[in-house]
């Protein structure tokens, strides 16, 4: 079989991006492939995934940019440059077969590397994009995609949504991959939910935590004083967060262990801003607990419509007295605990054999 290297920003972060290529990996390898994961910078917070084992790029973890410094410029030169040379090492190292660079930055890292890479024509390249086409158009990483993606022998996004507009804009090479499953209920998972209002994701501007709990206070005295907002993640609005809160508001650290929460959790609160296909959605459902998302792109909006069974509400985005009113809804809800789903999706070797295949 063919090597696969599948690369990331980092693969160190408890982020989405890097759940779903540990999971990728792991599923590439349980079939048989020799699977390397890359990624191009360290992260501050390294996250223990397992055994699975992992190249760094990057001896230092990479500086922001900081205009009109000449030091900072010349450390970032320094450090894109071990990436590009250790990257193109690597490849050299193998025989030819299929990298699939799941973030916008890792790509480009890679197309450098590919000029220093001896037989870069028999490499087939994966593109992907795990945000949504508005998200992407609404900034910068439209033109990087417009750039990059031709360059690619295919560049994958999550939802036939996102694949429409992109080839709307000119691209011919557009495929959809959806997400692998990180997590199904195990057959002894049981849910025993609490007042429990789950947010759970990284507390930035695109996640609107800043919504989540301006929603929670508007509702606040119709949900009861028993309720409680979980706030559970990290990230640089924290302290800002924490200042602004509620004393029915808990904030607890990133959790890798999701069936932990999700047995506890009363109902999901998705506010972000922008989004791809969020993962912790089709955790959520397939653990049988209800969801309010923000209509923030077309992998939430496909994940709601295809659930039968549990209590959904999708609302608007930027909104906290809409968000206030579906909690209050919720709250009024009966008949709200059903059997976990199960399933949801499943881990997508099939598809990616295809996409392989087709290369």
């Amino acid at each position: 079989m063919k090597p696969i290297v599948i690369m990331a920003n980092n693969v160190q972060e408890l982020g989405g991006a890097q759940v779903v290529v540990h999971t990728l990996a792991k599923v590439f390898a349980s079939h048989g492939h020799q699977c390397l994961l890359v990624g191009v910078t360290p992260h501050l917070d390294s996250h223990d995934f397992g055994d699975f084992e992992t190249t760094t790029l990057m001896p230092r973890i990479w500086p922001l940019a900081i205009p009109q410094d000449s030091k900072n410029a010349q450390e970032r030169g320094e450090l894109r440059s071990i990436a590009v040379r250790d990257l193109a090492d690597l490849l050299n190292s193998l025989e030819p077969g299929f990298v699939i660079a799941a973030q916008l930055w890792s790509l480009e890292v890679l197309f450098d590397a590919m000029r220093e890479v001896h037989r870069s024509g028999e490499w087939r390249i994966v593109g992907q994009y795990h945000g949504a086409f508005a998200a992407a158009a609404s900034g910068r990483d439209l033109k990087r995609v417009m750039r990059l993606a031709p360059a690619c022998d295919v560049f994958a996004v999550l939802t036939s949504e996102d694949a429409q507009a992109f080839t709307n804009c000119g691209l011919t090479n557009v495929i959809v991959v959806a997400n692998p499953s990180t997590w199904n209920p195990s057959p002894d998972f049981t849910r025993s939910p609490g007042k429990y209002i789950d947010f759970i994701g990284r507390f930035s501007p695109e996640k609107g935590p800043d919504l989540a709990l301006a929603g929670f206070e508007q509702a606040r005295a119709e949900l009861g004083p028993e309720t409680r907002l979980r706030m559970i993640g990290s990230g640089p609005l924290e302290a800002d967060l924490r200042e602004q809160c509620g004393p029915q508001v808990e904030f607890v650290a990133p959790m890798a262990n999701i069936e932990s929460i999700l047995s506890e959790s009363a109902v999901l609160l998705l506010t972000s801003r922008t989004e791809g296909a969020p993962l912790v959605v089709a955790e959520a459902l397939a653990a049988g607990v209800p969801v309010i998302a923000t209509d923030c792109s077309a992998g939430v909006r496909e994940f709601l419509n295809a659930n039968q069974a549990v209590y959904t509400d999708l609302i608007a985005r930027e909104n906290p007295s809409a968000i206030a009113e579906a909690l209050v809804r919720f709250s009024q809800a009966e008949d709200l605990v059903v059997s976990t789903q199960g399933g949801v999706p499943t881990s997508g070797y099939e598809r990616w054999s295809a996409v392989f295949g087709s290369l």
